[in-house]
C-alpha cells in the first residue's frame, strides 16, 4: 500500500506539486510549527514559495 505524500494529496483531491511537498516534509518534521516556521523551513527546498501557498497546504494536512 502506497502510503508516500503524492498518495496522501492525491487521497483528499489535491494536485502533488513540490511547494506542497515541501510544506508537508517540514509539518512532518515539526507538527506544531507556526506558519513562519513552515514558510521558512519550506522555502530552503522551494525558494519561490510564498506564504499564502503554504498556509492552503497546511490546511488539508492533519497528522
Amino acid at each position: 500500500m502506497e502510503t508516500t505524500w503524492a498518495h496522501q494529496l492525491r487521497t483528499v483531491g489535491l494536485r502533488v506539486t513540490r511547494p506542497r511537498l515541501s510544506v508537508l516534509d517540514v509539518l512532518s518534521a515539526h507538527p506544531h510549527a507556526d506558519a513562519d516556521t513552515i514558510v521558512t523551513g519550506a522555502r530552503a527546498q522551494h525558494p519561490t514559495l510564498s506564504p499564502r501557498r503554504s498556509t492552503g497546504c497546511s490546511r488539508h494536512w492533519s497528522p
